[in-house]
């Protein structure tokens, strides 16, 4: 019996221990999550109570997931994971709000509410295991360890039979932690699907896409062989964005009801690209937010390189203090800038929504657009929070794309 089947077939309830964890979930976040769940019930697949129920319900059996099998003992426990900061509940407390506004576009209605709660717990999983990985790969490994275990993990979310190695001291047992948490959402989906068919066939060609998309990213470091610039940023590194993987999962389950005839399969194939290229744009919203840490890290972020090409520094600039590089880019327009490339490869992936709508049957796209919108403000908050002047808070709420971008539009894949 797998991992996935003997915890779903387990009905009790177990202790609980965690606690409240204010981090990144303070009540702004709060309010706008409650905020967006009650609008969106104005969408025929998202009815309010529903989707409240179904987010609960999702945390709970995550909670319990964690609980169970981290405690195994080639893993770090959940309590360490969260104690050294390796994992975040607020981690899986967005997962699981952005997963039930993404899911239910698709799946409601379409497949019983008990498979909806578990491919929402499979993306939850599928997150957490990505986002703590990192963390990982950031705070413990070299850059040999960190590609190894990303092909660890692309073994966990898809190989047929993946074996958890025999390892005890601190970074193998949290590396364990990531493929055992890869591995559940591999096992949902594997045994709705049963490994067969288009959409399984697209989860297992989204993953090698992302996986090489995430090594390419870690051509980002200072100090490196060569510095990279703003296209081969967009070309290759952007491919880390995890769109695709995103909703891979919910289409397997659609396919585990339902037969995908040629129209169904367009409608996929425009939604994938579409979460695709919105997830890019969101990445240069958080390389925003993350700028300062980014630099002390010496990591040349998206703005750094689309400042670098546009004139705004200078690479002399970059031996300058973490502090001072970040100054003198804000003083130069470099974020504003950033923000209209995000928002020009945000509103390609809005285009491929509309190019969806003409095959979607059974897909609710106005509900997939809305949760498209509420994913920018996320990605967003953090640097919108830091905004002490009006006019600039509110700049950046709708799309603004300058000339001077659109012809980055090319090398956008």
């Amino acid at each position: 019996m797998d991992v996935a089947t003997s915890f779903l077939a387990d009905a009790a309830v177990r202790n609980r221990f965690f606690k409240w964890d204010v981090e990144g979930l303070d009540f702004l976040y709060t309010a706008l999550g409650g905020a967006t769940l009650a609008y969106a019930r104005r969408f025929e697949s998202m009815p309010s109570k529903e989707t409240i129920r179904v987010l609960r319900k999702s945390v709970s059996v995550f909670e319990d997931y964690l609980i169970a099998f981290l405690g195994d003992a080639r893993c770090m426990t959940s309590t360490e994971l969260l104690e050294r900061r390796l994992m975040k509940r607020k981690h899986y407390t967005y997962a699981a709000y952005l997963a039930v506004i993404s899911s239910f576009p698709i799946l409601r209605g379409n497949i019983p509410s008990q498979d909806l709660i578990k491919a929402i717990v499979a993306k939850i999983a599928e997150i957490v295991s990505i986002k703590t990985l990192d963390n990982v790969n950031d705070a413990l490994h070299t850059h040999e360890q960190a590609l190894r275990s990303l092909r660890m993990q692309l073994g966990a979310f898809t190989s047929p039979s993946f074996n958890l190695q025999e390892r005890h001291d601190d970074i193998g047992r949290a590396e364990n932690s990531t493929y055992q948490l890869a591995l559940f959402t591999n096992q949902l989906v594997s045994r709705a699907t049963d490994r067969r068919g288009p959409a399984f066939r697209l989860y297992l060609e989204d993953f090698g896409r992302y996986v090489k998309g995430q090594t390419s990213s870690m051509d980002q470091k200072l100090g490196g062989k060569k510095i990279i610039n703003i296209r081969d940023f967009l070309i290759r590194v952007n491919e880390k964005a995890v769109g695709r993987i995103w909703l891979a999962v919910d289409f397997c389950f659609l396919n585990s009801f339902w037969y995908l005839d040629a129209e169904d399969l367009k409608a996929i194939d425009h939604v994938r690209t579409a979460a695709d290229l919105i997830f890019k744009g969101c990445n240069i919203y958080d390389d925003i937010a993350d700028l300062e840490t980014d630099l002390q890290n010496k990591i040349l972020n998206s703005i750094v390189l689309l400042a670098l090409d546009n004139g705004l520094c200078e690479e002399r600039d970059l031996a300058r203090d973490p502090i001072t590089l970040k100054t003198k880019l804000e003083g130069e327009g470099a974020l504003y800038l950033a923000l209209e490339l995000g928002d020009l490869i945000f509103s390609m992936g809005l285009k491929e929504l509309e190019e969806a709508r003409d095959y979607a049957s059974r897909i609710d796209i106005d509900g997939l657009e809305y949760g498209t919108r509420i994913l920018r403000l996320f990605a967003m908050r953090k640097w919108l929070t830091r905004q002490h002047n009006p006019a600039r808070l509110f700049k950046p709420l709708s799309l603004q794309v300058s000339e001077a971008i659109t012809d980055y539009a090319k090398y956008v894949v």
